[in-house]
């Protein structure tokens, strides 16, 4: 009886997973649900997104911590930073959305572009409109816009390369 029973149990077990009639319920672990839904692609495109606006996020509150109390020594309001950074940051996300509607078959192509211009900026931080920030003199400004030309060229190579 004990090896009857033992082997029904067997047999219920087999044909739950082998059996597609619709009659009998499937049921399936909670741990396929859940790599189930990760493993959704858009799942994981939202995730992806949400995580860039959260980190962004973050980068700009740690630039106006790490900024306030210098620019409150020197009399100057301690907001600065945090509406420069502020616009840096809606500039980037706007930037990046509007190259998601571009085709990415279209990047290789036109990738030397942004890559030759990198280059020149790259090469005007020796002459006199580059700048030296905390011993770095990788820096150029152009009118009233200070930035560090390499991030443009980590930019483009990743544009340019396959």
């Amino acid at each position: 009886m004990l090896h009857e029973h033992g082997y029904n149990n067997m047999n219920r077990f087999h044909s739950s997973f082998l059996s597609h009639s619709p009659k009998e319920k499937k049921t399936t672990s909670p741990w396929n649900r859940l790599f189930s839904y990760i493993a959704d692609p858009l799942v994981c495109y939202y995730t992806f997104i949400a995580l860039v606006l959260i980190l962004t996020g973050l980068g700009v509150i740690m630039v106006f911590s790490s900024s306030a109390v210098d620019l409150m020594s020197d009399g100057q309001s301690p907001y600065t930073e945090l509406i420069m950074q502020g616009l840096y940051a809606v500039i980037g996300i706007a930037a990046a959305v509007g190259l998601s509607f571009v085709n990415a078959k279209h990047f290789p192509r036109w990738a030397f572009i942004p890559l030759v211009i990198a280059l020149l900026l790259q090469v005007l931080t020796l002459t006199h409109l580059g700048r030296d920030a905390g011993g770095n003199g990788g820096w150029l400004k152009l009118g009233p816009v200070e930035f560090e030309p390499a991030e443009v060229l980590k930019f483009s190579l990743c544009l340019w390369m396959p």
